[in-house]
């Protein structure tokens, strides 16, 4: 009976030390594997905290930590999928010819929406709603135009027109480079008002001298 005890105590002890060891080499590899990801500040604290841990050999705390670098991992991921699918289609609208400019990711993630030109068609444009690290996008057509203008239905659906073949265009683009490209909701031309864009009487006013950014520097 001592020697059952001994031997049951013994192989308790066995797997402590082993699940110890794998929650300090979990919490290694998963360290590893944030500073392969990025090395932005919070991945940085999670380093040191990830350090701090190992060096003491905390296994109750290199569970936790391990779980907590794992979800920031993942967050981080889908952030950098998300932006490396705007930059394509900012890319994808610019080779289209809407103006997008210098700057625009910058304005995209302070304003969580953007309105670009079509260069060839300066009464059209569209507009891209969609908060900076999150995978909904929403695209609107727009129509430019003075007060005077506003009710012009007939320009209202040759912009539509226009806009759902440059979309095709778009849409084939980014699902084959990044294979993701859901479309959750459609909607037909003339089913929903095109967005007017008041603009001054004197086109002068209304248009900067900045360039069209070149595609492949987005």
């Amino acid at each position: 009976m001592l020697a059952d005890t001994l031997m049951l105590d013994i192989s308790k002890a066995t797997d402590a030390r082993r699940e110890r060891s794998r929650q300090l080499d979990l919490l290694a590899e998963q360290a590893a594997q944030l500073t392969a990801v990025t090395s932005s500040a919070a991945a940085l604290a999670l380093t040191e905290r990830a350090k701090a841990v190992l060096t003491r050999e905390d296994a109750g705390a290199a569970g936790k930590l391990a779980s907590e670098i794992r979800e920031y991992i993942a967050h981080e991921q889908k952030v950098k999928a998300a932006e490396a699918k705007r930059r394509t289609i900012l890319t994808t609208l610019a080779e289209l010819g809407y103006e997008v400019r210098e700057g625009v990711e910058t304005a995209w993630a302070k304003e969580g929406k953007l309105v670009m030109r079509r260069a060839a068609n300066p009464q059209m444009g569209v507009e891209v709603k969609g908060a900076v690290g999150t995978d909904q996008l929403q695209f609107r057509p727009v129509r430019f135009g003075t007060a005077g203008s506003k009710s012009d239905r007939a320009n209202d659906r040759a912009i539509e027109t226009l806009w759902c073949a440059d979309f095709d265009k778009l849409h084939k683009r980014v699902q084959a480079e990044k294979g993701d490209f859901k479309i959750d909701k459609a909607t037909a031309v003339g089913a929903v008002e095109v967005l007017f864009i008041t603009e001054p009487e004197n086109p002068h006013t209304r248009r900067g001298a900045r360039s069209p950014l070149n595609s492949r520097s987005l």
